[in-house]
């Protein structure tokens, strides 16, 4: 067991009272001028030791614990559906998956209770992921992106990384980060624009476009994007743009709520290719 040696204050008493954190753990007889204590294994973290004899009370002796196994390596994660890329990167065709994706988190060294938190950068826009506990036996569900921000950055990249807490620390440890390029059409669909009466979303035709194409808008709410309501299809003709109102109920649902918006978009309907879509347009309160 730990053992703390020292020289007894400068006092007359018997005994000395050893504290940890301002926590008793133990008294120990004098004998000269010195005495010992045995206490029970330490516990990770900080800690902080005085004594005191009598009125005297000595300096502070402050030493950190640190559990074996307790190193992190903090490698970048994994997207469960994508292809290894050139160093840092990672590849995924959006068309192979048409869903949302998964991230898995790698054996960084973790240990139950410790807490992870998932990051992804996508196209302006931050998004951290509720916070998993590592159970016993340590291990971590892989970490679900919706396919709408999957589909934001079509053309592009999202990068993605995590943090890690270790109790007692209150500190975030941060991992490397995956650099995920995300494939698809090969040109950009600008996202819809709204009106200020929030009630109707526009799709601007692009010189792609032609008189079959045809659009159809989505509305995104909920938790883990859960409420979601679709419009039928229209078809361009000659307009330069397409407007669509917004389904009422799902508009009433979802006031004062953060929303997202996008277009799918069909070029030549009669030649069964995949669906384009458009970026995302958010609405902090609808």
């Amino acid at each position: 067991m730990p053992s703390d040696q020292n020289t007894a204050a400068s006092s007359t008493a018997a005994t000395v009272e050893v504290f940890d954190n301002n926590r008793l753990v133990g008294t120990a007889a004098v004998t000269g001028n010195t005495w010992s204590l045995a206490v029970s294994p330490l516990s990770p973290g900080t800690h902080t030791f005085t004594a005191k004899s009598g009125t005297a009370t000595s300096n502070a002796y402050a030493l950190t614990v640190v559990d074996e196994g307790s190193e992190l390596n903090l490698t970048r994660p994994h997207v469960r559906e994508a292809q290894p890329a050139q160093g840092d990167k990672e590849r995924l065709n959006y068309y192979n998956v048409k869903g949302d994706i998964h991230v898995v988190i790698p054996a960084y060294g973790m240990k139950t209770n410790d807490t992870v938190k998932l990051y992804w950068f996508g196209r302006s826009v931050t998004l951290g992921s509720p916070i998993q506990t590592v159970g016993s036996p340590p291990s971590l569900q892989p970490y679900v992106i919706s396919k709408y921000e999957v589909i934001d950055v079509i053309g592009a990249n999202a990068t993605i990384w995590y943090t890690v807490r270790r109790p007692p620390s209150s500190e975030n440890l941060t991992s490397e980060s995956l650099a995920l390029i995300v494939d698809g059409h090969s040109y950009a669909i600008n996202a819809p624009t709204i009106n200020t009466g929030h009630d109707n979303l526009r799709a601007l035709r692009l010189p792609q476009f032609n008189s079959d194409t045809t659009a159809a808008m989505r509305c995104i709410a909920g938790n883990a994007d859960s409420d979601v309501w679709s419009s039928d299809e229209a078809t361009f003709g000659s307009a330069a743009y397409l407007n669509f109102r917004i389904d009422p109920a799902w508009r009433a649902r979802n006031l004062g709520k953060p929303v997202k918006f996008n277009c799918s978009i069909r070029v030549n309907p009669s030649d069964g290719h995949n669906y384009l879509f458009s970026q995302l347009l958010r609405i902090g309160s609808l």
